[in-house]
């Protein structure tokens, strides 16, 4: 928990999501308290400084954080923060001050990010991460932990959860 809290990490877990997001196995994992972590990730990414990064949530928690929410396995609906939780996520609102959710519960076969995620809310309050794609611009989402290892160097994150070992490597 303390990486996360200190920078973004890569989360290397499983086997590899189908489709065009980061649903957990192939992320970057940042913490949604700072607005360091969205312009580092933006960064990272080569994106536009003032865009923002969705939120991965415990399900249980969604509607204490998210105005008339629903679960969203697959981050595909946006919800309204709530306007007294949103000065405590920075990192995950749109201008508007939504943002583009995906939940976790624990019937998910992602147990070590449930868990991730559970350390996290439990220490901090917040039961959710910055989350966004493993890929550099105009790539597709790192499927090699050599190729993730490689992107990890190249933009200086220092460092890399491999769950499939399960290994954290120190770069």
């Amino acid at each position: 928990i303390q990486d996360i809290q200190e920078a973004p990490v890569v989360w290397f877990y499983g086997a590899a999501e189908m489709g065009p997001r980061a649903l957990g196995n192939r992320s970057i994992l940042a913490d949604p308290r700072r607005e360091e972590s969205r312009d580092r990730l933006n960064e990272i990414k080569c994106r536009q400084w003032w865009r923002p990064v969705a939120p991965i949530i415990l399900e249980n928690e969604i509607e204490n954080w998210f105005d008339n929410a629903t679960p969203s396995p697959f981050m595909l609906q946006t919800f309204k923060i709530i306007k007294e939780k949103s000065e405590l996520v920075p990192a995950v609102a749109h201008l508007d001050g939504s943002a583009r959710v995906q939940t976790i519960n624990m019937r998910d076969d992602q147990a070590g990010l449930y868990d991730i995620l559970k350390a996290f809310f439990d220490e901090t309050g917040v039961p959710m991460l910055c989350n966004t794609s493993l890929n550099d611009i105009g790539e597709p989402i790192i499927n090699r932990i050599g190729v993730a290892l490689n992107f990890a160097l190249r933009k200086k994150i220092g460092i890399v959860y491999d769950i499939i070992s399960p290994t954290k490597i120190k770069i």
